[in-house]
């Protein structure tokens, strides 16, 4: 087979942006495609905008919601087809958690609030449908003081012996606080309570 008659192969000839555009052409479609990208802003603001990521229905439940201090809460996620990165704030100020299913100590009286999100991949957020990326539950652990609740002994329980002491020491003072109405009150509201 001579050289002539040999085929010849196809050789797709060789684009170079730079020699076609030139660097300022370049540079502009760079831009250009840039804007497009979800997560990038337009060319007034040179930022990164986390994208936004759909996702179900945000919610939990506690267990106990109100006790005495220390109260030990096991928070459940009953959330629906959530996904991205779990984060629980439980509104004392002491620390976070990232597991899907919690448990967290309240050590101090007082009423909490607790929120429950998801964040997204690079710092995205995950929204739901009805367009919130946490659910925070207003004023939903109560923890009592021991006195507060009617645990006179101090036990962590409010029970017969709460109210055995309450009967011996009526009238007099317990803790620096007199015995009363007030600790009846609290011994029949909260009876049962962390027992």
């Amino acid at each position: 087979m001579s050289v002539r008659n040999r085929p010849q192969r196809f050789r797709p000839a060789t684009v170079r942006p730079r020699a076609l555009l030139g660097w300022a052409g370049i540079l502009a479609a760079t831009a250009a495609l840039a804007a497009t990208l979800p997560g990038w802003a337009g060319e007034e603001e040179k930022y990164y905008k986390p994208p936004i990521y759909p996702t179900g229905v945000i919610s939990f439940q506690a267990e106990p919601a109100v006790g005495i201090a220390p109260l030990t809460v096991d928070f459940t996620n009953t959330s629906i087809n959530l996904s991205g990165f779990i984060v629980w704030f439980f509104g004392d100020g002491n620390g976070a958690s990232h597991e899907f299913h919690t448990t967290h100590t309240y050590t101090e009286p007082g009423v909490y609030s607790v929120t429950l999100g998801t964040l997204g991949p690079y710092g995205g957020v995950w929204y739901t449908p009805d367009g919130e990326p946490w659910r925070t539950r207003e004023d939903y652990i109560r923890v009592l003081a021991p006195r507060e609740a009617g645990d006179l002994n101090g036990d962590g329980c409010v029970d017969f012996a709460d109210f055995l002491l309450l009967i011996e020491n009526w009238g007099t003072e317990l803790d620096g606080a007199p015995v009363g109405f007030a600790d009846f009150e609290a011994l029949l509201t909260w009876w049962g309570t962390g027992c």
